[in-house]
């Protein structure tokens, strides 16, 4: 059962559990409820519920929560209009969005040394550069070392996120192939 902001909301959806036969205090606040139909057409409520002995919750095998079960109840009476299913992500639908997530990373940390290499290059082989405009791109090479440092982890304050950022270069330069470093 999904936290609602409301009063009201989490009254009705007390009320329709109890239509169904279901203790809402026996049904976790993050818990699976889902509606399912049965090859014979029997509409089933889907719910996790903690483990009771003598009325009381048991501890997961753990010891560091309470159990929870999977139940069923008859659907007797239609849930709230507003109500929606809610089923908690599987260890392999949150590994996938894990991996996802840790590739978009890699994006932004190469895209940030991509942008820091070409910056670097311009600061030491700009013939161009006035000592202002080699002031401005110094400045602009903290910053993206700053946001890498960030991106690998780090917080933005002190020097081991900047540290980070130039072992993160040094190493983005030997996958492509530049043996020594231009910082």
């Amino acid at each position: 059962m999904a936290k609602y902001p409301d009063e009201g909301r989490r009254k009705a959806l007390c009320q329709w559990l109890t239509a169904n036969g279901i203790n809402p205090g026996d049904v976790p606040i993050d818990a699976d409820l889902t509606i399912t139909t049965e090859p014979d057409g029997t509409r089933l409520i889907r719910y996790e519920a903690f483990v009771l002995v003598d009325g009381h919750k048991t501890l997961d095998e753990r010891g560091q929560g309470a159990a929870i079960e999977k139940r069923t109840a008859p659907l007797v009476a239609a849930p709230p209009a507003w109500w929606q299913p809610y089923e908690k992500p599987t260890r392999e639908q949150l590994a996938s969005d894990l991996k996802k997530a840790q590739a978009a990373l890699r994006h932004v940390q190469d895209s940030l040394v991509a942008e820091a290499h070409r910056r670097q290059t311009r600061y030491d082989t700009g013939p161009e550069m006035t000592p202002e405009t080699r002031l401005n791109v110094a400045g602009e090479l903290i910053g993206l070392r700053v946001a890498l440092g960030i991106a690998l982890g780090y917080p933005a304050q002190g020097t081991d996120g900047i540290n980070a950022a130039m072992a993160h270069y040094d190493e983005w330069l030997g996958r492509r192939g530049t043996a020594t470093p231009t910082h």
